[in-house]
């Protein structure tokens, strides 16, 4: 994760969560509804926003524009299409411009995705969370092996 600075701060404001090799599965009983990605256990660097793994999101502390970008490998129900996006404040709002699609083949291997970051607006006190839904299918599932989010501040 990069850091930016803060147009005329000086200071970097940033911060990220990670799951690496945990094997959390999320299902997803109903196609097309959203499901909050539960498989973070770390929290990463940060200066600023409060990055909080046991919620699985990171909580902003200063209003402004910031790239939010995650990551994520994956493996799950064979032939199913999965899509990834970040939302705020518990999937009340969703960051579209963060969504990926991703279709996993017959024999549900991983599948490896990467959402650059994308300039949002956050206001102080929202939470960031990275959530998940099938599109093809109802009762599928994905496990993230791999998994980041993070955001940095791009300026006022």
């Amino acid at each position: 994760m990069g850091t930016e600075r803060v147009a005329g701060a000086g200071t970097p404001v940033y911060a990220g969560i990670s799951g690496i090799t945990v094997t959390a599965q999320l299902d997803m009983a109903t196609q097309n509804t959203w499901y909050q990605v539960a498989s973070f256990d770390t929290n990463g660097a940060s200066s600023g926003p409060t990055p909080d793994n046991t919620e699985n999101h990171i909580i902003v502390n200063t209003a402004g524009t910031y790239n939010v970008g995650f990551s994520a490998s994956f493996s799950g129900s064979a032939s199913a299409t999965f899509e990834l996006e970040a939302k705020t404040n518990n999937g009340a709002t969703s960051l579209s411009a963060t969504r990926i699609s991703r279709k996993l083949g017959t024999g549900g291997d991983i599948g490896d995705t990467a959402k650059p970051c994308y300039p949002m607006a956050l206001s102080a006190a929202d939470t960031v969370e990275l959530w998940g839904r099938c599109t093809s299918a109802a009762s599928k599932n994905i496990i993230p092996s791999d998994i980041t989010l993070s955001i940095v501040r791009l300026g006022d």
